[in-house]
């Protein structure tokens, strides 16, 4: 998914992930949870292209927690309510 994501601003790539969770999950595409954990997604996917081979374990545990946060975001706007 990397490759999807170059020259695309995390900003602008979560807000396409987060559209993409609307259809999905049948929300609104403005719902302020899924842009959240849509761009809280992208985030984390820059931040490890960014790093590349250079990752560390450090790194990893980073890239975990902005994706759970990510997640919960989801989970929230998938139930209909805030994080």
């Amino acid at each position: 998914m990397a490759g999807a994501t170059r020259g695309r601003e995390p900003g602008q790539y979560g807000v396409t992930v987060a559209s993409v969770s609307a259809i999905i999950y049948g929300k609104p595409v403005d719902d302020p949870s899924l842009l959240t954990a849509g761009i809280g997604r992208a985030e984390a996917m820059a931040y490890r292209d960014e790093l590349g081979e250079a990752m560390t374990d450090p790194d990893w545990s980073e890239v975990e927690c902005r994706l759970r946060r990510a997640y919960w975001s989801l989970k929230a706007a998938v139930a209909g309510g805030e994080p």
